[in-house]
């Protein structure tokens, strides 16, 4: 007792203390969590914590076991960043496919090119395991060859949409002012989806006959929007 006074007999004075407490403080990508323990006692990590595209590698400094010692201390999380494959696929066959690193862009193939098609870009699918898998998209249109043997034509509609179509052919002929000199209708061709229709005739050629043109209509008679192979 404070201001005590010897008395008649020996006396004894025992210390006493108080345990301190420090604070373990854990990071997460910059999250902090703070946990207060007594000196001595038994550090206790947190749960494993996860990350998009990263493989937790333990707790920088932090060693199983660990007691609390005698000043604050911080663990911070450690990461290793996962490898995933990407493959590009052009009508089911691998034209490419690499190893990235989380992070970092996949760089794509030269667009691809198929006749009678148009590239549509890439679409992605993402594996459970984060693999990507990118697949050519196409539009179809339809397209027309033709050739020409003096006065005979022969033209070829391929059908590279998904849907069935039903046109006609037109041919004209026509003279330096731009008058019609000739037109040939033929029959209705029916062009399935994927295939190909083809029909012959002639036009007669005269002195007088500077161009020609081809038009295909529907079933009716609008004008068809027909591209040509070199589009492709």
């Amino acid at each position: 007792i404070d201001g005590a006074l010897m008395g008649a007999q020996n006396v004894t004075y025992t210390a006493k203390w108080t345990v301190n407490q420090y604070t373990v403080t854990w990071i997460v990508d910059d999250e902090e969590t703070e946990v207060t323990y007594a000196y001595g006692a038994a550090i206790v990590k947190p749960a494993d914590p996860t990350k998009e595209g990263y493989t937790f590698a333990g707790w920088e400094g932090y060693i199983d076991g660990a007691l609390m010692g005698a000043q604050n201390v911080t663990y911070t999380a450690k990461w290793t960043a996962n490898q995933y494959t990407v493959t590009w696929i052009v009508d089911g066959e691998t034209v490419k496919s690499e190893i990235y690193t989380v992070g970092t862009q996949p760089v794509h193939p030269a667009d691809p090119t198929k006749e009678g098609y148009v590239f549509d870009g890439w679409s992605e699918e993402e594996a459970d395991n984060g693999d990507l898998t990118y697949t050519a998209q196409w539009i179809g249109f339809l397209w027309m060859e033709s050739a020409q043997n003096g006065e005979d034509y022969t033209v070829t509609i391929h059908n590279t949409t998904d849907e069935n179509v039903r046109c006609m052919v037109i041919a004209a002929s026509y003279n330096g002012d731009g008058k019609l000199l000739q037109a040939v209708v033929t029959g209705w061709m029916d062009v399935t989806a994927g295939s190909f229709g083809t029909e012959r005739f002639s036009i007669a050629q005269s002195a007088e006959t500077t161009d020609s043109s081809i038009f295909v209509v529907d079933e009716d008679y609008a004008p068809l929007e027909i591209h040509l192979p070199a589009l492709y």
